[in-house]
């Protein structure tokens, strides 16, 4: 029977460093997988198409969204008024914002303030600068 006390602690003794062991790899295996497989980042001054801060139109492109970049705040008339319209870009497009067609020196036969009579032209009617006068 002595031999077989000897085998007993030896059985215990291998019991717990196989116990050790195994808690070892359980803790050591997903640690090591984590630190090799890095995560997904997100590369800086890369535009890809999501809205993360660097959106297409702030590089100075124009894809028709109003983000604070317009066609038109880039000097671009594409019809809408913004503050930028084609009348306020010296251009007359018959609508009255402040500078007509008449305020440029043109006469359309309106009575604004400067017309064809004012203008010197005599078309037989009594407005202060008749024929007769």
């Amino acid at each position: 029977m002595e031999p077989e006390k000897k085998q007993l602690p030896i059985a215990i003794g291998s019991g717990i460093a196989a116990a050790v062991l195994a808690t070892g790899l359980a803790i050591g295996i997903p640690t090591i997988a984590q630190a090799s497989s890095p995560s997904p980042t997100t590369t800086v001054g890369v535009e890809d198409g999501t809205n993360d801060g660097e959106t297409a139109d702030d590089q100075g492109v124009e894809d028709g969204t109003n983000d604070g970049e317009t066609a038109d705040d880039q000097g671009v008339e594409d019809g809408t008024n913004d503050g930028e319209t084609a009348d306020d870009q010296g251009v007359e497009d018959g609508t009255n914002d402040g500078e007509t067609a008449d305020d440029q020196g043109v006469e359309d036969g309106t009575n604004d303030g400067e017309t064809a009579d004012d203008q010197g032209v005599e078309d037989g009617t009594n407005d202060g600068e008749t024929a007769d006068d």
